[in-house]
């Protein structure tokens, strides 16, 4: 599909940047440049000393900046903001269904 009309192509490059930060974060487009920022939350949990479990949240942002190189939207920079962190006592158990080898679901999904 071609754009010929610019207001057109500022459209569809707004969307194609919504669509990479999963529609979460604010930006900003100039041209073939645009930045971004979106939210990251983690929760990692470990055995303590004591054998409970330990939760740690890491809730932050990235503040990327992009280019359009040959017609494809990519980040050329990223910084990684560190808002809050807290760690404590597991709230509870929750089990997962998760490996952490090659017998995980993710190895038989199909690969592009």
């Amino acid at each position: 599909m071609e754009a010929t009309d610019p207001r057109v192509t500022e459209l569809l490059d707004k969307q194609a940047i919504t669509d990479a930060v999963y529609r979460y974060g604010r930006w900003t487009l100039d041209g073939d440049v645009a930045t971004s920022e979106s939210y990251d939350h983690v929760t990692l949990r470990r055995v303590g000393e004591d054998g409970r479990c330990i939760d740690s949240r890491n809730l932050g942002r990235y503040v990327d900046r992009w280019e359009r190189r040959a017609g494809e939207w990519r980040i050329i920079e990223r910084v990684d903001l560190h808002d809050f962190d807290q760690s404590g006592p597991s709230a509870g158990e929750f089990p997962t269904t998760g490996r952490r080898d090659r017998l995980d679901a993710s190895y038989f999904l199909p690969r592009q």
